[in-house]
């Protein structure tokens, strides 16, 4: 009985497949070449916007890291050239979050002392203000 049963399911897979054949289409060479031009010319079209937008984006990014370079030369102009060769090394914007960052605070303040005159000594004597005592 089974037996029977796994022939009947045998002839059946073989006729289905026999049809599905018959079902599909198939396709002639012309058929196939204006598939693939379209194919083609669909795929060239997407590719040349692709790197359009790739050009507006460039532009987009020159600009910003003109204005970094620029900050960064502003921030930059007072420090010992040793520093400036050190952050030549570093991309734009690397320079640009150290010399933000407090931490990294190289740029010490120029202080002015005031010069006090005393008796006996000559104009222009450096002499710095008395140090506060702290408590």
């Amino acid at each position: 009985m089974t037996d029977e049963i796994e022939k009947k399911d045998d002839e059946n897979t073989e006729g289905d497949e026999d049809k599905n054949k018959d079902k599909e289409k198939l396709f002639s060479q012309a058929e196939l070449n204006k598939i693939i031009q379209r194919e083609k010319a669909k795929s060239k079209l997407q590719l040349e916007q692709t790197i359009d937008s790739y050009k507006d984006k460039d532009i987009v990014l020159e600009k910003y890291e003109n204005t970094i370079l620029a900050i960064v030369t502003e921030l930059s102009k007072d420090l010992a050239e040793p520093v400036k060769k050190l952050l030549s090394k570093a991309t734009p914007l690397e320079q640009l979050e150290y010399l933000n960052d407090p931490a990294n605070n190289v740029l010490f303040e120029k202080k002015q002392f005031p010069l006090s005159k005393k008796k006996g000594e000559k104009q222009g004597d450096f002499v710095p203000a008395p140090i506060e005592k702290f408590l």
